[in-house]
């Protein structure tokens, strides 16, 4: 069989979840652990994609470390794949979940069947920040830590690191706009100024005169600055706008090409005036339609 044939891939080869439960003589970590590196020896590709670790970081030798709070004798631990519909794998995630065989009936057919509703539904609940996040690290605070977490409403459950841009980006647009007139033409929508204040590539492709001011700050630094500090008097956590500034002009960019079109104005403009004839009928219809006692009645007086 040819390599490249053998080769397995987190897309095609790595389970959507697995489970790992405390014991009377074990944890949950440890093969929990055993289990990420096996994944890593035997999926080619498994460091190619974001990993979403809930309380795992790293000690000043740059050893791995996992939360004891999150990770004990009280939770189980779950590993596995966030899909994007249509585009395969987005990340790989860890997280702890509920002990739930602890809490079963002891009937083994009924317990098999009930625990696979279970690890499905925590699955749901661990990834929901996940998947429509643009950048994985974001989020990864917003995903339960202990059980308590599994079972709190979301309208409860904190807004994370991006709480404070999601509070703040409307001020911080209007009050940059009401100054400075290049910013209040930009008319940036929230995901464009989020996207513009993460990466300077980016501002500098879509908005360069915002970027771009020679010897002077970026108005997008200028605004990652006034959201730090609107933050901290607000008692909100400034962590996404301090982490945007130190990490922007690292964070690359590449803008999609786009092919060039051999237009046709003959059939533009075909277009053009078939959308201003569908409109002309509209009002046309409106204007004719049948008018109803109510509006034929005269007025009194």
């Amino acid at each position: 069989m040819a390599d490249n044939e053998s080769k397995k891939t987190v897309n095609d080869d790595m389970r959507a979840r697995r489970c790992f439960y405390p014991s009377d003589d074990a944890d949950a970590l440890t093969p929990a652990i055993a289990y990420l590196g096996k994944l890593q020896t035997e999926l080619d590709d498994f460091g190619d994609f974001p990993f979403a670790g809930v309380g795992v970081g790293q000690d000043d030798d740059g050893n791995v470390t996992f939360d004891p709070e999150v990770y004990n004798d009280s939770h189980g631990v779950m590993i596995g794949t966030v899909k994007k519909q249509g585009e395969g794998v987005k990340a790989i995630f860890m997280a702890p979940i509920p002990n739930f065989p602890a809490n079963l009936s002891g009937d083994e057919a009924f317990d098999r069947w009930a625990l696979s509703i279970l690890e499905k539904e925590a699955n749901h609940v661990a990834v929901r920040p996940l998947r429509t996040a643009d950048n994985i690290e974001d989020v990864i605070d917003q995903m339960p830590r202990n059980a308590d977490a599994y079972t709190t409403s979301s309208r409860g459950i904190s807004a994370g690191v991006m709480g404070a841009f999601n509070e703040l980006y409307k001020a911080i647009n209007a009050t940059l706009a009401s100054k400075v007139g290049v910013w209040a033409r930009a008319r940036l929508t929230k995901n464009e100024l989020k996207s513009s204040l993460e990466s300077s590539a980016y501002a500098l492709e879509y908005h360069n005169a915002l970027e771009d001011r020679g010897e002077a700050d970026s108005l997008f630094v200028v605004a990652l600055q006034i959201g730090i500090n609107a933050a901290k008097k607000k008692g909100l956590d400034p962590t996404i706008f301090e982490r945007w500034l130190e990490t922007r002009d690292q964070k690359p960019f590449t803008a999609e090409e786009e092919a060039d079109e051999d237009f046709d104005l003959d059939s533009l403009t075909e277009d053009l005036l078939a959308e201003d004839d569908e409109e002309a009928d509209g009002a046309a219809d409106s204007a004719t339609e049948p008018t109803t006692e109510a509006e034929t009645e005269p007025a009194a007086g």
